[in-house]
């Protein structure tokens, strides 16, 4: 009925495109394993700049530099900025002893780089 050419093309036909799905499944696989990741570091991120938000709100951050604690007992100590006085002018009036905004940053690979929390004027 078939030639033998015939059922040797139809078997490579067939190897194909089991190469071809195999191919395909394992760049789907790679994709999501690199989204898991991505969430986990975005996760991880999260989490420290809840617990710098809440030192700076709760704590005296300038008498004592809080830490940072991750998942799997990771500890980052953290480093306060911004701890002392400024004078400003005003329309022409100099106000003395203006504290200056007091914020946290820490230096982490985990969080991908440096991550600073708080420090700046509010415009």
């Amino acid at each position: 009925m078939y030639s033998d050419t015939e059922r040797g093309s139809a078997i490579l036909e067939a190897l194909v495109s089991m190469a071809l799905v195999a191919l395909v499944l394992n760049g789907a696989g790679y994709l999501s394993s690199r989204a898991i990741a991505s969430h986990t570091d975005q996760q991880l991120l999260n989490m420290a700049i809840a617990q710098m938000r809440a030192s700076i709100r709760s704590e005296d951050i300038c008498a004592n530099a809080p830490t940072i604690e991750l998942p799997n007992n990771i500890i980052l100590t953290t480093t306060v900025q911004g701890c002392d006085e400024m004078t400003v002018t005003i329309d022409g009036h100099q106000i003395s002893n203006v504290p200056t905004p007091t914020g946290l940053s820490v230096d982490s690979e985990l969080l991908g780089g440096q991550v600073v929390v708080g420090g700046t004027w509010r415009h």
